[in-house]
């Protein structure tokens, strides 16, 4: 995780390392900073079906079911 914390700091507006670290900390059980690394992956590339995929997988963790279904 703290390679892809690197590569995010060296890649801000890379929504790919972005959706990529969102997915480790949801990995590690960090929903909160998953939903919002996703969240900002997905105001950088709004098409990424890679990000809405994971940011559901996130929501649904949090029980927040409707807005998963969202993505």
């Amino acid at each position: 995780m703290e390679l892809l914390r690197q590569a995010a700091a060296q890649m801000p507006d890379s929504p790919l390392v972005l959706s990529t670290l969102g997915r480790a900390y949801h990995q590690a059980g960090k929903l909160q900073e998953a939903q919002s690394t996703l969240r900002s992956a997905l105001m950088l590339d709004p098409s990424s079906s890679i990000a809405h995929y994971r940011l559901a997988l996130v929501l649904m963790d949090m029980g927040k079911k409707d807005e998963a279904l969202e993505h």
